[in-house]
């Protein structure tokens, strides 16, 4: 393992999750609530589901090609780094956007790139990572996240009159710490030998999906992270919304409330990050945390079903960053345990990732027609159908077998 490597792999988790965090939780329900306030939450959801179904293509798509890459940069630094200069430009994109439609466009081209370096990146922790600091570095970069989500929502708070700043800032922090990332992953890169087969109809179509029959382990894991995700992501998604249509906040005031319970909380996200990481390492035990965790965020979306006030939503905020911190640390190193075949690890993390980028496709629409129910903010069912949902996630890792 390079040294050096560790930290940088943090930085670069900072970079690019505060570029593609930062719209999902708050910038992009920003942008379209000022162009088309009529139609926030249809626009919300047309957008968000547009750019994470291109995620579901781009991100095993880029995985298996960066895995067949054979270039003086090795395979993973050029899709790193040109994933993210594609990734800025469609930031800067939804920054300069006018209506809608450009938002949409640009939120596609942001998750197209960020997915390509994201391949590029994820690969690196099963390629360069012993697996007893897996879970760690998984702490570690998750800490990194929620700093991260922290830094994006205080600057969106501050900058919602500065479109094109509160969008493209963070697109190039990531193209900067990416490109440190791939400056420390050059020196020690395993090399790899021979030149792959010629593409085939069957193998491209085999770039987005790893045999569940052949790997049940992986196959588990994967539906589990789907599940818990979608489940986590009724709230991040529509947080903004809930604290202006349930506690009665102006746009304005729900960013800064969302900015500071995110404040609050983040602390508490850190400690777990790196206790949950450093424990489950020691103990060689994954499992036990995993389905903890998915318990803590169906309690806390339980109570934001019946939450009308402030006080009452930090402590749901509270609860759920604690489930949601042990929950990621984990399943990434339970993910890294069981992928299928090192010697193409981006294609397997890849389409992992699939599953941590689907929750945001489908809770656009689902999560639309349920608050829809009864003739518009139906928090309550929307929360207490993700409780259902997290639930059934976190009895599925049960079935994994290979790690304990």
């Amino acid at each position: 393992m390079p040294r050096g490597l560790i930290t940088a792999l943090v930085f670069a988790a900072f970079g690019i999750y505060l570029a593609t965090l930062t719209p999902t939780i708050v910038t992009l329900a920003i942008r379209i609530s000022t162009i088309a306030p009529e139609n926030k939450t249809a626009g919300l959801g047309v957008a968000i589901g547009a750019g994470a179904v291109l995620s579901l293509v781009a991100m095993p798509l880029a995985g298996a090609l960066s895995d067949r890459t054979r270039s003086r940069f090795g395979r993973r630094r050029p899709w790193l780094l040109g994933g993210t200069v594609v990734g800025l430009a469609g930031l800067t994109v939804i920054g300069l956007a006018d209506s809608v439609l450009m938002v949409v466009t640009g939120w596609a081209i942001a998750q197209a790139g960020y997915s390509a370096g994201l391949a590029g990146f994820l690969a690196l922790i099963p390629e360069r990572v012993p697996g007893n600091r897996r879970a760690k570095v998984s702490g570690l970069i998750g800490f990194a996240t929620a700093i991260a989500v922290l830094i994006g929502i205080a600057g969106a708070s501050e900058l919602i009159a500065h479109p094109l700043a509160m969008m493209a800032g963070p697109g190039v922090l990531a193209l900067v710490t990416a490109a440190v990332l791939a400056a420390v992953v050059r020196r020690g890169e395993p090399p790899v030998s021979g030149t792959p087969a010629p593409l085939t109809g069957r193998e491209v179509a085999g770039m987005f999906v790893v045999d569940p029959r052949r790997y049940p382990d992986f196959g588990w894991t994967w539906l589990s992270r789907l599940f818990v995700g979608l489940g986590m992501a009724g709230l991040t998604t529509y947080a903004t919304y809930f604290l202006t249509d349930q506690v009665g906040f102006s746009l304005e005031d729900a960013t800064a409330r969302y900015a500071t319970a995110t404040a609050i909380t983040t602390p508490l996200a850190l400690v777990c990050f790196l206790v949950a990481g450093v424990i489950s390492d020691k103990l060689g035990r994954r499992k036990p945390f995993l389905i903890a965790a998915s318990l803590a965020v169906a309690a806390a979306l339980a109570l934001a079903a019946v939450t009308h006030t402030f006080a009452l939503f930090l402590a749901v905020m509270a609860l759920f960053t604690i489930g949601q911190s042990f929950f990621f640390t984990v399943d990434i190193a339970l993910a890294a345990d069981v992928i299928p075949d090192r010697g193409q690890a981006a294609k397997g993390m890849s389409v992992y990732q699939v599953a941590c980028n689907a929750p945001n496709s489908l809770i656009g629409g689902v999560g639309g027609a349920l608050l829809a129910v009864g003739g518009g903010g139906n928090y309550p069912l929307l929360f207490g159908t993700c409780v259902a949902i997290v639930l059934i996630g976190g009895l599925l890792v049960l079935r994994v077998r290979s790690v304990r």
